[in-house]
């Protein structure tokens, strides 16, 4: 049965609400179905999108080789629509399955690339994705034993988590940013850096 763009991106729509439930089944099969009608229809926003969710279910469900090869499709979709946004999950998400891989490096180029990329792009939510890109690659970084620069941007994700009142993430960066000194033996380092980090509101109850 044929459907129309509203229709693909009611299906959408749907389908990413049953994947925030982790309802990754029928997700799936809403996602294929979407993919398949975009692409009968030249429909290169939505099948990106589509390919580009179904590759990030597959990276949370630890299937890397599966999640490569969507996201690789949904890549192509984004670039060839010219949807900057969409391009850069992709590469976010690519970044992801090659770090789940243990190809740390690989994992590097393609989340550098996402941060480059995601300057060009504006709105409210521009400084809240430059966050998690940040401690993505602030990750892989500290994984190839890149450690220097693995603090400097585990600082510079937890500024920006602070100044969004994002307790979750602050908290997560700092404790990301102790392992990677630990991980350099760089505690003199950590503690450097780590002093001129607020506490968070739960760190003053302590």
């Amino acid at each position: 049965m044929e459907v129309g763009t509203a229709d693909r991106h009611a299906m959408l729509k749907s389908a990413l609400d049953l994947a925030a439930l982790r309802n990754f089944p029928r997700a799936l099969a809403l996602l294929d179905k979407c993919a398949q009608q975009a692409r009968k229809h030249n429909d290169w926003r939505c099948e990106g999108r589509a390919m580009r969710n179904i590759g990030a279910i597959y990276v949370e469900l630890g299937k890397y080789a599966d999640a490569l090869l969507f996201l690789e499709q949904g890549l192509h979709a984004s670039r060839r629509q010219g949807h900057v946004y969409s391009e850069v999950k992709c590469l976010q998400s690519i970044g992801a399955a090659y770090e789940g891989q243990g190809l740390h490096e690989r994992a590097v180029t393609y989340l550098e690339q996402a941060l480059e990329l995601s300057k060009q792009i504006t709105g409210k939510d521009t400084e809240k994705l430059l966050m998690i890109l940040k401690e993505n690659l602030a990750v892989a970084k500290t994984s190839s034993g890149q450690y220097a620069e693995g603090m400097q941007l585990h600082k510079e994700s937890y500024e920006l988590a602070r100044q969004h009142g994002d307790i979750l993430a602050t908290d997560a960066a700092k404790c990301r940013g102790l392992e990677t000194a630990a991980a350099a033996k760089a505690y003199r380092t950590a503690l450097k850096l780590l002093k001129p980090w607020h506490c968070t509101s739960e760190d003053k109850t302590h």
